[in-house]
Order: C-alpha cells, then structure tokens, then sequence
C-alpha cells in the first residue's frame, strides 16, 4: 500500500474512533445530566441557528444527544411511575422522597389512615409544648391543723393523660399507660404531712379543657374501654379504681372517687363525698397548694411509644390535640386543637390536615400523605423515631435507605386498606422502584411530577 494510501485509512480510522468516542461521550454526559438537572430542553430553533452563524456543531449536536438521552430516561421513568402507580388500590397513598425533595406522590392524596393521624397530632404537640413540657396535678386546700383539714379538697387537673393509679396500672398490665404518672403520690403526700382527716368533700376540677367529653362524630360501637371520656382531670383514663374494667361516665368524679379510695388505703379519713368543680367556683382564698405531681417529659413519654411501635392511645390524642388548642388560642377545645394542627401543619410547607378529631375514631378527617412523611421526620429529630407501621386495618409504612450510587430516599406507604399484606405489598413495590433503578435520579435533582409540592 502506498504511503498516501496508508494515510487516508489512518485519517478514516481516527475520524471514526474519534466519532465512537464523542457518541460514547454524549450518552454519558446525558445520564450524568438526567441525573443531577431537573430536565433538559431538546436542541431548538436557536440551536440551529448558532450553526449557521459558525458555532462548533459538534459541540451543539452534543448538546442536542445529551437533551434527547434525557428526555428517553424521563420518559422512561415516567413509563415506569405510571405502571408503579396503576397498582395501588384506592384509598392508599404513596410518597417518595430523595434528598428530602419530592419525587413521586400517587394514589389518594389524603387518605383515610385512621387511628395513625395521631401521629400528626403527636409530632404537632412535641413541636408546640416542647419536648421537656411535663403535665401537672394538685391538691389545693386549707391548711391543716392538727392533722385535720376543715374544708374541702381541691383536685386540680392539668390535663395529663398518663395520670394513673399504682392499683390499676398494676391490674392493666401490658394494656396499661405507657410511662405513667403516679397519682398515689398526691395522697402519698398527704399522709406524710400528717394529714388523718378530711371534713369536706374531695372537688374534682377538670375545667382546664372544656366540657366536651365524647365527640358526637364517634360511632356508638366505640366501647368506653378503648376511648373514654375526656376531661382536664382524669385518673386511670376514668376507669373506676375498684373495678377497672368499668368507666366512669364522668370521669373527673371518678377521679375524685380515685383519690378518696387511695386515702383511705393510708388511713386518711374523708367525710365528704367526691364531687365535680362547676361554674365558676373556686378554692377559698386561704386554699393553698400542699402537693403536686408532675408526668414524665413529653419527649420520654414518646420515646416509650415509639420505641414500643405503638401509638399513643386514644385518650392521649384527644387529650394531645386540647393541649394545642390550649398553646395556640388559650381554648382547650377539639375544635381549637384542630385549627391549631392545621395551622402548623401549612407552616411546616406541607398540605394542611383537616381533623374531626386527634385519634382517628371519627371518619372524615384528611392527613395528606406528605403531611404524615413529614410529622414523621419531625418527631424522628425530636425523639428519636416513630412506630414503623401501625395497626391491622389503619396503617403506615415509613422506610429510608440508602442507594448504591449514594442518594438517601424514604417511601412512605400510608392508608386504610382491606390488609395490611396490600399496604405491605405496594409499599416493597415502591422501594424496589426507588432503591434499585440506576438511572433514577436523586431526588433533590428530579422534577417534581404534577401535583407534587416543589
């Protein structure tokens, strides 16, 4: 072959490695692009222009490869979203998160999830009432003389639901409070002053909420036992201390009647009955305070519940959601603890939850699944973590991982489904979606998809 033969075919074997190499080139910027830009526009009539006016052409038809790579991989990712989300039955959302960015929301967008709405309430009031707020009880009354108080009692209740007698923690066993707060201490207290006797009566005071004890929205199949009465005073959640498989129907007498009983346990005589606080009366002016106890701090409590995979039961929601109503507006009211988790549920950048009521009895309220993914990670910090799924029939799934090129991502499956083998189900479904797809981009790169927050 001649010299000039041989290079002619060095030049055409230069130009077409040369060319291999560009086209390799551009696949790779264009992954690399799909992953890391929100979308990339396919080459326009601008582009066209710059080639005419002289610009590098190889540079603009490699921008043009790396637009069109894009546009396939999302196209590609938004084929597979669609047949993700074509599998998740109604009534149940989806969330996914990369980056804590959106990427992915399908399904129902505020779904029924029942009882685990609570966990909204939850996060709202660790957020609120700070996690060292501790709830309080007292005792008012006179000064005794000689062992004897000439008067009434006062019971004074400061809303705690973890308020509960050793007798009935003890016969309730696994069912009891989590973390409770010991209610023999207030008449403990008593009879290590030296106080024998009791003429008055023994007042229950439990105006620190309002009167509102049972919502009307909850269905009269909902048995005492599970959600009773709610009240700013309750002892044992209104069970009756000699026979705590009854409750009482009012709950701050009850606890009036709690304490008589644990008096009496320690030879401290009462003459009076138990009675209820009403209207506007009050201690007498001389009535001063002579004992206290206070809960465990909030943030321990609901490390106790969280680390247990349980929820807070459905008297403590309740009770949960008057306290917000109480810090938000001074009124310790459903409706005011509603309005309280709406407004800090738009603060917090997410759908606002519209609640009927804290415990998820009443059917109606509406917690987005972005709402829940989010009070997720707020008690997460605050605490520690929270119960991974929930329930048999309301139910939560909050995963997060890592995947193999880095990018940390959570899925969040959340709804009342007909088995908690379908809310699993769909849940794996989309982790494997998220976890092992290679050209799924981080999240914090993607483009939210239509009605995703950005």
């Amino acid at each position: 072959m001649s010299t000039g033969s041989r290079r002619r075919v060095e030049v055409a074997g230069a130009i077409a490695v040369a060319g291999a190499l560009m086209l390799s080139a551009g696949w790779n910027v264009a992954r690399d692009r799909a992953r890391s830009e929100p979308r990339v526009i396919v080459a326009t009539v601008a582009d066209a222009a710059a080639v005419s006016s002289g610009i590098d052409p190889v540079v603009t038809w490699r921008r043009g490869a790396q637009a069109v790579m894009a546009d396939r991989l999302a196209d590609d990712l938004a084929t597979r979203e669609a047949d993700f989300a074509a599998t998740v039955p109604s009534g149940m959302c989806v969330a996914i998160r990369m980056e804590d960015q959106p990427l992915l929301r399908v399904g129902d967008p505020a779904p029924e999830i029942g009882r685990a709405q609570s966990l909204v309430v939850l996060a709202a009031a660790v957020e609120e009432l700070g996690t060292a707020h501790r709830f309080t009880t007292e005792i008012v009354a006179p000064a005794p003389i000689d062992g004897v108080i000439d008067g009434d009692v006062w019971l004074i209740g400061g809303g705690d639901p973890l308020l509960s007698s050793e007798r009935v923690t003890a016969l309730m066993g696994a069912d009891g409070v989590v973390r409770p707060t010991r209610a023999d201490a207030l008449a403990a207290a008593l009879a290590v002053a030296g106080i024998a006797e009791i003429t008055g009566d023994i007042i229950g005071d439990g105006r620190y909420f309002d009167g509102e004890r049972r919502p009307a929205e909850w269905p009269d199949t909902v048995p005492l036992s599970e959600a009773g009465r709610i009240a700013g005073l309750t002892i044992d959640g209104g069970r009756i201390w000699v026979d705590p498989r009854n409750v009482a129907f009012d709950p701050v007498q009850a606890a009036a009647r709690t304490l008589i009983d644990m008096l009496a346990v320690r030879d401290v005589v009462v003459r009076g009955a138990a009675t209820t606080a009403g209207g506007d009366a009050a201690p007498p002016p001389d009535a001063a305070r002579i004992a206290q106890v206070g809960s465990v701090p909030l943030a321990t409590a609901t490390a106790a519940w969280t680390a247990e995979s349980v929820l807070p039961s459905a008297d403590v929601a309740e009770t949960l959601l008057r306290h917000l109503g109480v810090g938000r507006s001074g009124e310790g009211s459903r409706v005011a603890g509603a309005a309280a988790v709406r407004e800090m549920t738009a603060e917090w950048g997410v759908e606002p939850a519209r609640l009927i009521d804290g415990s998820g009895i009443a059917s109606g309220s509406g917690v987005g699944c972005d709402t829940l993914l989010v009070a997720h990670e707020r008690l997460r910090a605050a605490v520690g973590g929270v119960p991974a799924q929930i329930g048999d029939v309301a139910g939560v799934i909050d995963t997060r991982g890592i995947r193999d090129d880095g990018a940390e991502y959570r899925v969040l499956a959340a709804g009342i489904v007909p088995s908690p083998d379908d809310l699993a189900t769909v849940h794996a479904a989309a982790v494997e979606l998220v976890a092992t797809d290679p050209e799924l981009p981080p999240l914090s790169q993607a483009v939210p998809r239509d009605g995703d927050p950005s």
